[in-house]
C-alpha cells in the first residue's frame, strides 16, 4: 500500500517544484538573453580587430606600390596590444588578389566577396568572420574566431553570472521548509493534542495562533467535541441513574421470584407472581423514562420543529389512558374555546407527546377515584397555556420546589404506585428546549401542572 504524503511533505515538495521551475525558467530565458548579447559583444570586438588591423597597414597602402605590397611588421604582436583574446583570433589580408598577410601558416581561407560577419566552415569546424574592404586601395581585410572558443567563452561567462542564482536554491528551499513548518505549527499542536485525548481529556481546542482559514474547522472540530461530550456524559448520566435507581427494583423482582420458587401454596403463588409482574411493569417503565431522560440531557436548543394543532395531540395521548380513566371512574374535561388556528404552535411533536403522556399520566396515576381531571387550554398575552387540574394528596411547600428534580417523588398512599420521579422532571426539560416555562401549584388536594408555549 502507497503511504500517502503529509499537508506538510506535500505543500514542501510543490513549492520547492514551482522554485525549482521558476528559476529553471529564469535562467532560461536569461541564458538565450545573455547568449545573444554576449556573441554581440564577441562580434564588436571582431569588427574592431579587423579595424584595427586595418588602421596598422593604412599608412603602407599610400607609401608603397599596392602591386608590390607586403606587411613587413609583426601584426600578430601588435594585436597583442589591442586584444585580449588575440591568440584566438585569426586573420588575413589581400591586395586585390593576393594574399599578402595570414597570422596562420597552418590555415588559409579563401577570399571573402562580401564584407561583413558571416558564418563559414572550414574542415569541419565553424568559424564566425568579419570582413571589411578598402575600394580605393582595394585591400581586404578578414578576421575570424572559431565559434566554439566563443561558446566556451560565452557558457563559461553565463555560468559565473548565474552561479549564484543557482546556489541561492538551497537556502530558498530552507527557508520554504522553516515557513511551511511555522505556518502548519497550529496543525501539530492541534495533531498533538488529538493524540493525547481521551475518553475523560475532551476539552475544546483554543490557540490564538490559529489562523484564518483553520478558525472554522477549529470551531467545527470544538462543535464536534462538545457533542461528544454531551453524549458521552448523557451515557454517563444514563449508567449512574440505572445503577441507582434500577437496584432496588431489581432486588425486588428477584426476592418475589424466589418467593414464588419456593412457596407451593397456590394462592400465595399467585400473589408473588402478581407482585413480580408490577415490578417488572415498574422496572420497565423505569427505564424508558432514564432513556427519555438521557435523550433530552444534552441541552440542544435546535431541535427539528413542526406546526401542529395541540389540542389534536391532547386528544390523541388521552385516547391512550381511556382504560387507566374508567378503573379509576375519573372524568376528563378539556375546556378550550380558541379557534383552530390559535392552537398551532412550532414545536418538536414526539417531545411534546413524552411531555404531555407524563403530565397526563400523573394526573389519573395520583388522582382520587371518582374525581374530575380538567384540562385547560387559553392564550394569554399571544402566548399559549395548557393547565392540567386533578384532585389528589396535597403537595406541600417543600415538595413542590423539589418536584421537577430527576427522581424525587412526592410520598404518596397510591396502590401499587410505579411511578419513579422522572415524569416531571422530563416535562420541564422538553418545556425547556423549547424556551418554554412550566410550574405546579397545590391548593386544597388540587393540583395543576401549568405549562406555557413560547
Amino acid at each position: 500500500m502507497i503511504k500517502k504524503k503529509s499537508l506538510k511533505q506535500n505543500l514542501i515538495i510543490s513549492l520547492s517544484s514551482l522554485l525549482a521551475a521558476t528559476l529553471i525558467v529564469i535562467y532560461s530565458i536569461s541564458f538565450v538573453n545573455t547568449h545573444n548579447e554576449i556573441q554581440e559583444v564577441f562580434d564588436a570586438h571582431l569588427a574592431k580587430s579587423a579595424k584595427l588591423i586595418y588602421g596598422l597597414v593604412e599608412h603602407e597602402i599610400f607609401e608603397k606600390d599596392k602591386n608590390n605590397f607586403s606587411i613587413n611588421f609583426d601584426l600578430a604582436q601588435q594585436e597583442k596590444i589591442f586584444h585580449r583574446y588575440e591568440y584566438k583570433i585569426h586573420s588575413q589580408i589581400w591586395s586585390g588578389n593576393n594574399l599578402v598577410y595570414n597570422s596562420s601558416k597552418d590555415q588559409i581561407f579563401q577570399k571573402p566577396e562580401q564584407e561583413g560577419f558571416k558564418d563559414v566552415m572550414v574542415d569541419k569546424k565553424y568559424w564566425r568572420a568579419f570582413t571589411i574592404h578598402d575600394a580605393k586601395s582595394d585591400i581586404t581585410i578578414l578576421v575570424l574566431e572559431k565559434q566554439s572558443i566563443r561558446n566556451k567563452l560565452t557558457n563559461e561567462i553565463i555560468f559565473s553570472l548565474f552561479l549564484p542564482l543557482l546556489l541561492s536554491f538551497i537556502p530558498l528551499l530552507l527557508i520554504i521548509v522553516a515557513t511551511v513548518n511555522k505556518r502548519l505549527q497550529p496543525l501539530d499542536k492541534m495533531s498533538d493534542k488529538i493524540k493525547k485525548m481521551s475518553t475523560k481529556t475532551l476539552q475544546p481546542f483554543h490557540d490564538s495562533d490559529t489562523p484564518l482559514e483553520l478558525k472554522p474547522f477549529v470551531n467545527s472540530f470544538n462543535a464536534l467535541l462538545a457533542r461528544l461530550s454531551e453524549s458521552m456524559e448523557s451515557e454517563r448520566r444514563f449508567t449512574d441513574y440505572a445503577a441507582h435507581e434500577l437496584k432496588t427494583p431489581l432486588a425486588a423482582i428477584t426476592i418475589q421470584a424466589q418467593l414464588l420458587l419456593k412457596n407451593k401454596d397456590e394462592e400465595k403463588r399467585e400473589e408473588y407472581l402478581n407482585d413480580l409482574m408490577q415490578g417488572i411493569n415498574r422496572t420497565s417503565h423505569m427505564v424508558n423514562q432514564l432513556l427519555t431522560l438521557t435523550r433530552l440531557a444534552p441541552e440542544d436548543k435546535n431541535i427539528e420543529k413542526e406546526n401542529f394543532n395541540l389540542r389534536n395531540l391532547l386528544e390523541v395521548v388521552l385516547k391512550n389512558y381511556l382504560s387507566d380513566i374508567s378503573q379509576k371512574n375519573l372524568k376528563v374535561e378539556l375546556i378550550c374555546d380558541l379557534e383552530e388556528k390559535k392552537l398551532l404552535i412550532d414545536a418538536n411533536r414526539t417531545y411534546i407527546e413524552i411531555m404531555i403522556r407524563n403530565l397526563i399520566d400523573n394526573a389519573v396515576k395520583y388522582s382520587l377515584k371518582d374525581k374530575k381531571i380538567t384540562i385547560f387550554l387559553t392564550k394569554k398575552n399571544n402566548l399559549l397555556h395548557l393547565k392540567i387540574t386533578n384532585y389528589g394528596a396535597e403537595i406541600s411547600a417543600e415538595d413542590r420546589q423539589k418536584i421537577f428534580n430527576n427522581f424525587y417523588r412526592v410520598s404518596s398512599e397510591i396502590e401499587n404506585d410505579q411511578g419513579c420521579g422522572l415524569g416531571l422532571a422530563i416535562a420541564k426539560k422538553i418545556i425547556d428546549l423549547h424556551g418554554g416555562s412550566i410550574s405546579f401549584e397545590s391548593k386544597n388536594n388540587l393540583n395543576s401542572v401549568n405549562v406555557c408555549f413560547s
